[in-house]
């Protein structure tokens, strides 16, 4: 089977939810986003809200995926908290993950 039969059966499917991020002092909230952003997956960075005083951002994130929206959130949940040691903790708000047509 060739590989454009395969890709013509996956499809693909995009999806936003909110993101809250807590980091430390050597990081600013911007740094964050750009370290979610270079996460697998991840096409978009908003930042809805920070607070500079407790090194918490929220940011908007879309996530281009063949599988569930929550599914993908969980793992770039462990994955940022993983792979960023200025990041003390992520929090995926589930209600808020929904389809983008």
């Amino acid at each position: 089977m060739k590989i454009k039969n395969l890709l013509n059966e996956v499809t693909f499917d995009l999806y936003q939810g909110l993101v809250r991020v807590g980091h430390t002092d050597e990081i600013t909230a911007s740094e964050v986003a750009d370290f979610v952003r270079a996460m697998p997956g991840v096409t978009r960075v908003s930042a809805v809200d920070s607070d500079e005083d407790l090194n918490i951002v929220i940011l908007k994130v879309k996530i281009l995926t063949a599988k569930p929206g929550p599914v993908v959130f969980e793992k770039l949940k462990k994955d940022t908290f993983k792979l960023v040691p200025n990041i003390k903790k992520v929090e995926v708000s589930i209600k808020s993950i929904e389809k983008i047509e």
